[in-house]
């Protein structure tokens, strides 16, 4: 897919930097081909001149001035988003951006005096943002950003999907100091271990048990279609795998590309969880047998170590009173 990334941050070391690198670069790794538009390094103009604004209406000129932004427009098949949200809104140059390029002809035209959308070419938009304050505080002030992605883009492009719109709320919120980063990051770099299983009293290596999740579509659900394309929506390798990505190491792709993402060798707590996996699995118990889980949700295992630590009772007997609980369900 043809995707086309408008970024509006002029901070090279801004987290919206980070954030626009991490797309353009899972985009790329997911096989997809990126127009990368950075308006401040490309040194877009915001302003709308006095001239365009004569001519806007005019199809036949208007959109000589930003001709090389409409073109990359129409080439796209999908579109994101990565900007800050500033003062409640977006970016001067992102909004000079939409205001110069978005033109009649070309994001919409007038059927019987009638505004119609006209970019059908894209069939996907998502936006990735920051905001300052809290995502209350944006709810009180109407969080006009997220409206104009949300409605306003889905006007124009008529997706079938929505507008994806990830948004990191309260980035203001600095409550440690420079020291108390540094200790974190030592503390997260140097002092902190993720260790893969240790081997069995023989020797051989121990096997992760994974479970794949599942989703189902019930038979009288009332809108299965809906569902069918959110579940291809979910699937597919550019949403999917920032989305396992996100969990930091609690899930694991099942995807070949996915797992190979840099992500996983990015430092060394992830390496350890690439590894772990990469070297094999095995299902859960309650997989072959039901009764697995019978035990697992009387959570006998639990209330062996709280007898023994909370009850004081001997670590012997408590063992014994669990394992009896086992065989009476396995005898079931």
């Amino acid at each position: 897919m043809r995707v086309l990334v408008i970024y509006a941050h002029p901070v090279e070391t801004s987290l919206s930097a980070a954030l626009h690198e991490a797309v353009v670069g899972t985009l790329r790794q997911a096989g997809h081909d990126v127009d990368d538009c950075d308006l401040n390094a490309e040194g877009f103009a915001a302003v709308l001149t006095r001239q365009e604004r004569l001519d806007y209406h005019d199809l036949a000129i208007n959109r000589a001035p930003v001709e090389t932004y409409v073109a990359r427009l129409l080439a796209a098949q999908a579109l994101v988003l990565v900007h800050p949200v500033w003062n409640h809104g977006l970016p001067a140059i992102l909004k000079g951006y939409l205001d110069r390029v978005f033109l009649p002809g070309v994001s919409f035209r007038m059927e019987d005096g009638k505004v119609a959308p006209n970019l059908t070419n894209i069939s996907r938009v998502a936006v990735v943002t920051t905001y300052g304050g809290t995502r209350w505080r944006a709810f009180l002030l109407g969080d006009p950003a997220r409206k104009i992605a949300k409605r306003f883009y889905r006007a124009i492009f008529r997706t079938v999907r929505p507008v994806l719109y990830l948004a990191k709320y309260d980035m203001n919120n600095a409550t440690l100091n420079d020291e108390q980063r540094a200790t974190a990051k030592k503390n997260y770099t140097q002092l902190i271990r993720t260790a893969g299983f240790p081997t069995k009293p023989d020797g051989t290596k121990m096997v992760y048990r994974a479970a794949v999740k599942t989703g189902v579509v019930f038979k009288e659900a009332k809108n299965k279609v809906a569902a069918k394309q959110f579940v291809a929506f979910l699937l597919e390798e550019a949403n999917l795998t920032p989305y396992v990505e996100g969990s930091l190491g609690r899930w694991f792709p099942v995807t070949k590309n996915a797992q190979e993402s840099a992500f996983w060798k990015a430092d060394a707590h992830r390496l350890s969880v690439y590894n772990q996996f990469k070297a094999g699995t095995v299902t859960f118990e309650f997989t072959k047998n039901y009764k697995f889980t019978v035990l697992n949700n009387e959570n006998v295992w639990a209330k062996a170590a709280n007898r023994i630590l909370n009850e004081k009772v001997p670590v012997d007997k408590a063992v014994d009173e669990m394992i009896a609980r086992i065989k009476t369900v396995a005898a079931q």
